[in-house]
C-alpha cells in the first residue's frame, strides 16, 4: 500500500530492485481510500481475489518511511517495518509502533530477510 498512484509505486521500487518481488495489482493506492488505513485491507483483498485465497494481518507487511505509514499498518494489524528515509527519523518511527527501522533500503536482500525471517520470528513468539 502507499499513498501514491500505482506508477509512482512502481518507479520508487524499481529504482531499489524491489519490483520484481511485489505484485503492483495487488496493492492498495492513494486514490483507493480517503484513509490511509484502508489501503491495507484494499491490499488484502485484492490479493485475495487473485490468489483464491484470504489474507489476514499474519500475512501482511508494510514498508513505509512515515509515522502516518506505520499508524495505517498497525491500525491494519500489519509487521511494520519502518525506513528513515523520510521526514521522520528512527525514533519517531519505532515510537509510532514499527516493528523495526531501516536506515534505507540500500540492503535489498536485507529488507527481504526481514519481510520472511523476522515476520515469521515475530508470528512464532506470538503463538
Amino acid at each position: 500500500m502507499t499513498g501514491n498512484v500505482p506508477a509512482v509505486a512502481a518507479l520508487k521500487l524499481a529504482a531499489f530492485g524491489l519490483d520484481r518481488h511485489v505484485e503492483l495489482d495487488v496493492g492498495g493506492y492513494g486514490a483507493d481510500a480517503p484513509v490511509r488505513a484502508g489501503l491495507v485491507r484494499i491490499a488484502r483483498l485484492r490479493a485475495g481475489a487473485k490468489h483464491d485465497t484470504t489474507f489476514g494481518a499474519e500475512d501482511t507487511v508494510l514498508i513505509g518511511d512515515t509515522t502516518n505509514d506505520v499508524a495505517a499498518g498497525r491500525d491494519g494489524g500489519a509487521f511494520v517495518i519502518a525506513v528513515a528515509t523520510g521526514v521522520d527519523n528512527a525514533a519517531e518511527l519505532l515510537e509510532a509502533g514499527a516493528d523495526t527501522v531501516l536506515p534505507d533500503l540500500g540492503d535489498t536482500a536485507a529488507l527481504v530477510r526481514l519481510v520472511w525471517d523476522e515476520r515469521s520470528a515475530a508470528l512464532d513468539m506470538q503463538g
